[in-house]
């Protein structure tokens, strides 16, 4: 999306009096005549402009709905979703080296964000710490994975300036309590972490960052980590399917988002705070999605209401 929308932004520029991008373009003799030139170029722009709106119309569909269109379609989604992470969680056992760590650490990220969505950024700039408080992780102003001594489950802490829409008023930050199944996940994932780094220390493993949770702050690498394993995990599950592709982390977050609606219809609010979105961005995207749900629920209401007993 990214690439063509520049790509596009690009070819505009240079629609602009004066350019010669027809002789780029291999439209020749144009620019011999200058108001067929220029008429030319208005009707590209205009037909640019076209395809550059429905693209930015069509973004969060079309980034939502990669590779999880097929889960939510299925009959049980929340079943196969733990398939999903039984499977990367077995692929990974048989991993070795950087293979291994990439594969456990796309595992434990899938189950994160499941309860809580981050954005790619986001995962990829988390540290790390063993023990800690809401307000140590608050003064330290990092995007930070840590223990909670008093509430005694892990949380996520990223503050406002490492937010995406961090130019919002009502956005102010995620700090978010993991499930206290997560704990059993994430405790496993760092014993298996140090224990790969151990065994494979002074090999192409030991490019592994300490600081950071996931042990690199690059995007591209964990993305492509991420849909190489969930791909694998999907073709042994559902060889039927043929797929091609694994899932987009991005997509992760429309999964979750689906989820949630799905046994809190209408919680809007709680969906924005899921995603740490805008509420009218959620309710613009979603609620069209639940239209028919929520016709259903004010028939019900309805005759809970006044339903009169035949």
């Amino acid at each position: 999306y990214t690439s063509t929308i520049t790509f596009f932004n690009g070819v505009l520029v240079q629609c602009k009096w004066p350019t010669f991008v027809p002789l780029y373009l291999g439209i020749n003799g144009l620019e011999n005549d200058l108001n067929h030139y220029q008429e030319h170029m208005k009707e590209t722009e205009n037909l640019l402009l076209h395809y550059r709106a429905i693209l930015k119309q069509e973004r969060v569909l079309l980034d939502g709905k990669r590779n999880v269109q097929f889960l939510l379609d299925s009959g049980d989604t929340e079943v196969d979703v733990k398939k999903i992470s039984a499977a990367m969680s077995e692929i990974a056992s048989h991993k070795k080296g950087i293979h291994l760590v990439s594969a456990i650490r796309s595992s434990v990220m899938f189950d994160i964000a499941l309860p809580c969505p981050l954005r790619i950024g986001n995962f990829a700039s988390l540290r790390f710490s063993p023990s800690g408080s809401k307000a140590q992780a608050r003064n330290g102003e990092v995007p930070l994975l840590f223990w909670d001594n008093a509430a005694q489950a892990y949380h996520i802490y990223i503050p406002k300036p490492y937010l995406k829409n961090r130019k919002t008023p009502e956005i102010k930050e995620i700090m978010q309590r993991l499930p206290n199944y997560m704990t059993g996940k994430i405790n496993t994932y760092l014993e298996s972490v140090k224990w790969c780094r151990e065994k494979y220390k002074g090999k192409k493993i030991d490019a592994w960052k300490d600081d950071y949770f996931f042990g690199t702050d690059s995007k591209g690498s964990l993305s492509s980590g991420f849909s190489d394993i969930t791909l694998e995990a999907c073709q042994s599950i559902w060889p039927e399917h043929n797929l091609s592709y694994g899932i987009n982390p991005h997509a992760m977050r429309h999964l979750g988002a689906s989820l949630y609606l799905k046994h809190n219809p209408g919680d809007w609010m709680g969906l924005a705070a899921l995603l740490n979105d805008k509420l009218e961005t959620v309710i613009q995207v979603y609620a069209k999605k639940d239209y028919e749900g929520s016709r259903e629920r004010i028939a019900e209401w309805a005759n809970d209401q006044w339903g009169v007993a035949a």
